[in-house]
């Protein structure tokens, strides 16, 4: 890990775009195409693992609302094509949500730069 390029720590950064009503986030992902995960996942071509997908709705949802959130369940998750960040290091991920008690009912799709769709997820994140 080079500590003289705080880039190279984080995977991605995440930024909001503007949404339709207050309960979609829509978020820019910009992903690090130098970190480490990508020497190891895979090394002749290297693909962002398909759990952070799961963890930038965590991340999202943790960073642009309110509270804070831990996944519950998830009950689909589809991965439609791999994301390799030396083609598409800019991903745009749509999620929907709804409150029900203390638990969200979560909606995300994810598009590569052109807007192919590559990830779909429905699920429920409880409130910690």
């Amino acid at each position: 890990m080079e500590t003289n390029n705080p880039k190279s720590l984080s995977l991605y950064v995440l930024r909001r775009l503007p949404a339709t009503d207050d309960k979609q986030l829509n978020v820019q992902i910009e992903i690090n195409e130098n970190h480490e995960v990508f020497k190891g996942h895979f090394p002749e071509m290297p693909i962002l693992p398909g759990v952070y997908l799961i963890q930038i709705i965590k991340d999202s949802l943790n960073t642009f609302l309110p509270d804070s959130y831990q996944l519950k369940s998830a009950g689909t998750v589809k991965y439609l094509k791999p994301v390799q960040p030396e083609k598409n290091n800019r991903l745009k991920m749509e999620i929907t949500f709804g409150q029900i008690s203390d638990d969200l009912t979560v909606s995300a799709s994810s598009f590569m730069e052109d807007d192919t769709v590559h990830f779909k997820f429905k699920g429920e994140f409880i409130k910690l």
